[in-house]
């Protein structure tokens, strides 16, 4: 690399990415951070680098800061007041109340006392619209009562009200009603953040006023940390190394350009008591927006349903042991009893291709789209089952007016003949399926097993017997699979999943 570039590289990096013209004659490099120059014609430049570093994020901050709010919830519970764990006479409990505030079994009872929460939010509209997480919310929310305090930076109190709330994704909107028009920010467009993009997490941490932290995107699509905060509808998250400590919860999570690209949800702490470990997560936009629109709209949110339980691991394993040439689409683990999906024919194990012609990418990509749908809609389903391709039409239902359950199965009774294999002992039971009655505990690929689990498909091919089982196997071993995948109904928990079995490699073979 010449010299002159160097010296251009060296300009743009310590400007924070904005390129200062260096002619090729002047010499410019590196010392002790700042840039140091031969000739008078590039010093004004140099000082107007300087400045613009250390400036860094503080335009963007200080036009966006007024837009984020405190949000403290009050509301008023019974105060409890604790007796030890033994079965004493009502007569004398009075005594222990007083002898053991510190026990173990609560009674009821005392003066009503105000319980508070604080949390952060984010004004989007003029008029004051205010989003937030349902869980800085959710006391007021479960009560039907309570009072919302929203602190503007400015030190500006307001009475807020609930306009609508979405735990599946923990979202709520509230509204306030200002005497002049608000700053507000706008939502940006979630689905095009990348990985390494600077961000900045604005908030209200631990009560101690509105400030900033910045950082940048660690992953977009976090899914091993689902079920984040309250939400129990969201397939990811984005992940971001900006501090987010408590009380950032429902703060705005937004870009360079001062819109708004996650709400903040939760964090990843060192303990039960700690703080920030650098790990902080944000509800994308894309589906904070949604929602918000549904909340304004309706009072709550529609979600179209067709009542299928998705598997989380879909891996190029469970593919290939199922013939598809690639990853792609959403495997289904369980169907939900009498839902659309049920009713139109659709089974655990199968490999949802397509809706409509167009192409599924993963689970995610599937459950928006048909979030998205309206209750009567009609689609039609390409689905991947015993290596082939079917068409199946499904009506669309309503999900906050379904039942949405868990595909019980059915009870495991009486056994016959047992079979051993790959570590795995298994029996006949009364109905579909092997069930398995012992495993080699040595064997760490066995690990996500448990006696009791019903195998009920191998490939996507119904199990009738141990015997059927067995063979299955050795067929698959056959085509040289390493991998077979599973069916799996637990019936401790009610669950349906997909499940890799791993082959042996090399000639061994199966007994």
């Amino acid at each position: 690399m010449s010299k002159h570039l160097m010296a251009v590289l060296t300009a743009v990096a310590l400007c924070g990415g904005v390129a200062h013209t260096v002619k090729p004659k002047d010499r410019v490099v590196l010392a002790t951070g700042f840039l140091k120059k031969a000739s008078s014609s590039t010093e004004e430049e140099s000082v107007k680098c300087q400045c613009g570093f250390r400036n860094g994020f503080s335009n963007v901050i200080s036009k966006n800061i007024g837009a984020v709010v405190n949000i403290a919830v009050t509301v008023r519970k019974q105060e409890s007041r604790q007796i030890p764990n033994m079965d004493i006479p009502d007569e004398m409990k009075h005594l222990f109340e007083e002898l053991f505030p510190g026990g173990k079994l609560m009674k009821e009872g005392g003066k009503p006392v105000k319980v508070t929460s604080l949390g952060s939010g984010a004004i989007i509209s003029a008029d004051g619209d205010i989003v937030t997480n349902y869980h800085v919310i959710k006391m007021c929310a479960e009560q039907n009562g309570g009072e919302i305090t929203v602190t503007l930076e400015s030190g500006l109190e307001m009475k807020a009200e609930i306009v609508g709330f979405d735990p599946r994704c923990d979202i709520a909107l509230l509204k306030v009603s200002p005497q002049k028009p608000l700053k507000y920010m706008k939502f940006g467009d979630s689905g095009t953040l990348k990985v390494g993009q600077w961000c900045i997490a604005i908030g209200n941490p631990f009560g101690i006023g509105v400030s900033a932290s910045v950082g940048i995107i660690s992953k977009t699509d976090q899914n091993s940390v689902m079920q984040s905060g309250e939400a129990t509808h969201l397939d990811s998250v984005i992940q971001t190394d900006a501090a987010i400590n408590r009380g950032n919860s429902g703060g705005p999570l937004i870009d360079v350009n001062g819109e708004i690209i996650g709400i903040n949800v939760s964090i990843l702490t060192a303990g039960e008591n700690g703080g920030s470990v650098g790990i902080g997560f944000a509800i994308p936009s894309n589906v904070a927006k949604r929602v918000v629109d549904q909340l304004k709209k309706y009072g709550f949110v529609k979600r179209g349903w067709i009542g299928v339980i998705l598997n989380r691991q879909f891996s190029e394993d469970m593919a290939k042991s199922i013939g598809l040439p690639d990853l792609k689409g959403a495997l289904i683990d369980g169907v939900c009893p009498d839902g659309p999906a049920q009713k139109a024919g659709i089974k655990p194990g199968d490999v949802i291709l397509s809706l409509n012609d167009k192409p599924i990418e993963n689970l995610r990509h599937f459950r928006d789209i048909v979030s998205q749908l309206k209750d009567g809609d009609k689609i039609r389903l390409s689905v991947w089952r015993n290596k082939k391709i079917i068409r199946i039409d499904v009506t669309v239902a309503d999900l906050e007016r379904s039942d949405f359950g868990r595909n019980n199965g059915a009870v495991i009774g009486p056994e016959a003949e047992a079979k051993k294999i790959l570590g795995l002992t298994v029996k006949k039971r009364n109905g579909d399926g092997v069930v398995i009655t012992d495993i080699d505990q040595s064997k760490s690929e066995l690990d996500d097993f448990m006696p009791g689990d019903v195998i009920l498909q191998v490939g996507q091919i119904e199990v009738q017997s141990t015997a059927q089982f067995v063979e299955l196997l050795k067929e698959a071993k056959e085509r040289q699979q390493t991998s077979v995948l599973l069916l799996v109904y637990r019936p401790s928990s009610k669950e349906t999943r997909n499940m890799t079995l791993r082959l042996p490699s090399g000639k061994k073979g199966l007994k």
